[in-house]
Formats: structure tokens, C-alpha cells, sequence
């Protein structure tokens, strides 16, 4: 099930060069887009930071759109 995603917030992060490799790596083998991946990893954060989701609930979204793909 795609999400319906229609707001943009306009980002732009410097990351070093060896960030990038390991972002594109990611991108490679989970076969999801980089802005995915960023934008996955802000919310999740986001919600243990500010007590939304739990360290739990993170790894299981992380889970869950690993095995998203792989099937």
C-alpha cells in the first residue's frame, strides 16, 4: 500500500561523502528511493524523540519496509 504522500517539505542535507555511499548502498539493496529512506528515518526519529513511537515500534517499521520489499 503506497501512502499517499502530497505535502513537501523542502529539505536540503549535507551529508558527508561517506554518508552518501552508505545512502546509496541502502537505496541499492533495499531497492527504495533515497528520499524514502531520509524521509522514513526523520519520522521515525521524530516520533521516539518527542515519545510518539517507542524504540520498538521504530525497529518494526524498519522491519516491516525491509520486508516490504523483499517480497
Amino acid at each position: 500500500v503506497m501512502k499517499d504522500y502530497t505535502d513537501v517539505v523542502p529539505i536540503s542535507v549535507k551529508i558527508s561523502t561517506a554518508q552518501k555511499k552508505k545512502l546509496d548502498e541502502l537505496s541499492s539493496r533495499l531497492n527504495r528511493s533515497q528520499s524514502e529512506l531520509v524521509r522514513e528515518a526523520i519520522m521515525a526519529l521524530l516520533g521516539v524523540y518527542y515519545g510518539t513511537a517507542t524504540k520498538d515500534a521504530l525497529a518494526e517499521t524498519l522491519d516491516k519496509g525491509v520486508a516490504r520489499r523483499k517480497h
